[in-house]
């Protein structure tokens, strides 16, 4: 006897997101705990970041679409 699962559809803007945000949060723990950033390392870090998060972004976004 077979099942149907239910499928879900991914909100790929929450998830961005909650990356984003998280990524942020991290940060500011962080800091809040001693660190301390170094701009040299920031300048290719943040840069970075953000490009892998759109590239997962607009990835997840086109495999959402039927």
């Amino acid at each position: 006897m077979k099942t149907k699962q239910a499928t879900r559809s991914l909100d790929v803007f929450s998830l961005v997101v909650g990356i984003l945000f998280s990524g942020f949060a991290a940060g500011a723990l962080y800091a809040a705990f001693g660190g301390t950033y170094d701009p040299t390392v920031l300048k290719v870090a943040l840069p970075v970041f953000l490009v892998a998060l759109g590239v997962t972004g607009l990835l997840l976004s086109r495999r959402a679409q039927p």
